[in-house]
């Protein structure tokens, strides 16, 4: 099992990404933020496996909040900013999914390489 968080300062966002994890084996998002500092509190106490982190958010950006982190899990960054992808991979990200697309198709790709990694079965 992949326990997952998502960042984003846009309650939007959090509910795309939770209404198509929600459809999903394998993966459980345990909380979605719009305050990334609650969610820096939150990673201090609770291990994940992934994160869905959004590039840009006011007072802490995503990029910013990976430097914080002791133990980096593993990245899918969320963002409506294409110029962030190719900083993104700098980082390690497994993947990088444009909100301006449509991730119905797209996330079920990404997460089978968490799965891969985690020698997890591939249900989707």
């Amino acid at each position: 099992m992949i326990n997952a968080i998502a960042i984003d300062d846009e309650p939007k966002a959090i509910s795309v990404i939770v209404s198509h994890i929600s459809k999903m084996d394998g993966v459980t998002l345990l909380h979605g933020f719009c305050d990334p500092m609650k969610a820096l509190a939150f990673l201090k106490e609770n291990p994940v496996d992934l994160i869905f982190l959004d590039i840009n958010m006011p007072h802490l950006s995503g990029l910013e909040l990976l430097q914080k982190l002791q133990v980096k899990p593993m990245l899918i960054f969320t963002t409506a900013y294409a110029e962030y992808a190719l900083e993104s991979y700098d980082h390690n990200a497994i993947d990088y999914l444009s909100l301006l697309s449509d991730k119905n198709l797209k996330l079920g790709k990404t997460l089978c390489c968490p799965c891969f990694l985690l020698n997890l079965p591939r249900h989707w």
